[in-house]
């Protein structure tokens, strides 16, 4: 989780999968999540999807296979 929890990251099965709340991500929280992306080796992001229920609704989501 990003130091002010606006971005979370999890690896899982060769997949990393990528959390963000758009427009509410502090600069720290943003710069945490291209630096973990860089440490797995993921130089871009394909276009995301949006979270529409729960708790981490109106968040975008990137699923990245790892290889």
């Amino acid at each position: 989780m990003a130091p002010n929890g606006g971005a979370l990251v999890f690896v899982a099965d060769r997949t990393l999968i990528a959390y963000d709340l758009p427009g509410e991500t502090s600069e720290r929280d943003d710069a945490w999540l291209d630096e973990t992306l860089d440490s797995f080796g993921v130089t871009h992001l394909p276009p995301p999807s949006y979270i529409l229920d729960g708790e981490l609704a109106g968040w975008r989501c990137w699923t990245i296979p790892l290889g």
